[in-house]
This record gives structure tokens, sequence and C-alpha cells, in this order.
């Protein structure tokens, strides 16, 4: 008999035990969706202030461009593509917000579709290189026509579009990896908890 009692007051325990590793597993499953959703939204604050920073240079670009004489081509191809680049971040910024609104479904479906964002991201790198590399040879060769002959000009200005284009890429480039390891990261934690599931 007390064998018995031994034995029920056993399984009790386990029960509880179940019940309590389900309430961390349902905890933790929380914990998760929050930090994806937070980290993020992170993203999408900082796309739209590179959005408005774009908007603002096109700007300035208008007014400096022509200022200076540069054709008004190289002009609206430069226009084109800071464009370009803002609807590409507005277009990731709503993925972030599907994939966000897929995190309080299912966190699984969630990390692929951020892989995806991800790959998306490094290959919309390799085009913006390609259309960057095009645009500095246009821009070589806005500073060849507009020095006539004029070295310390030509000099002057393609040292500021030397050091203008080493600031940006090393921004640019600690932004993009900042956001691939952050990415990465959400990922490696929904593998984490897929693991334990």
């Amino acid at each position: 008999m007390e064998d018995n009692n031994i034995y029920e007051q056993m399984r009790s325990n386990m029960d509880i035990l179940k019940k309590q590793l389900d309430k961390e597993k349902i905890i933790n499953e929380k914990m998760l969706r929050n930090t994806i959703k937070t980290s993020l939204s992170g993203m999408r604050r900082e796309m739209i202030g590179f959005s408005i920073l774009a908007i603002l240079s096109i700007c300035y670009c208008g007014w400096f461009f022509t200022k200076i004489g540069f054709d008004l081509w190289f002009f609206i191809a430069t226009a084109a593509f800071m464009l370009y680049c803002v609807i590409e971040m507005l277009l990731n910024r709503q993925r972030l917000n599907l994939i966000m609104s897929q995190a309080d479904r299912n966190l699984i479906d969630c990390a692929e579709q951020i892989a995806q964002l991800k790959q998306r991201d490094i290959n919309t790198l390799k085009i913006n290189m390609s259309i960057l590399l095009l645009w500095l040879m246009g821009m070589g060769y806005q500073i060849y026509s507009i020095s006539n002959g004029n070295k310390e000009f030509a000099m002057g200005m393609g040292t500021g579009a030397v050091v203008g284009l080493i600031i940006g890429l090393f921004f640019g480039m600690k932004y993009f990896n900042k956001k691939q390891k952050q990415m990465q990261d959400n990922i490696n934690q929904i593998e984490e908890w897929k693991k334990l599931k």
C-alpha cells in the first residue's frame, strides 16, 4: 500500500513538472517572438531613416550638379539610382512587416522568410555595386568634361568623389553587415528553439 502511495506521489510530481516545463516552453516561445519582432522593428526604422536621407541626397545632388555644371543626364541617372534604392528599401520594409506578422503565427516560416530576405539583400548589393561602378565612370567623365584641362580642379573633384565614396562604402557596408548579422541571429535563435521543441 505504501508503495502505491509513493508511486502516486511520484506520478503527481511528474505531472506538475511536465506542466511547469510546458509553461516554460510557452514563455520561451513568447520571448523569442518578441525578440525577433524587436530586431525586425529596429531594421524597419533604420530603413525609413535611410530612405529619407536618400531623398534629401537627391535634392542636394540636383542643386550641386547644376551648380558645378554636370550634365542633366548624369543627375537623372543619379536620381534614378537613388530612387531605385529607396524603392528597394521600402519594399524590404514591407517584407519585414509581413515577416513580423508571420512571427506571431509560425516561427519556422518566419525563419525561412528571413533567410530569403537575407539572400535578397546580398543579391541587391551585387546589383548596386555594379550600378555604382557605372556611376563612378559617369562621375569621372563629368569631372573630366567640366575641368577643361584644369588639373587642379579635376584632382580636387576626383579626390572629393573618392573620399565620399570611401566614407559611403564604409558606413553602407557596416550597416549591411549589421543587418545581415541580425537576420542570421534571428534565424539561429529560431533553429535553437526548433531543436528544443
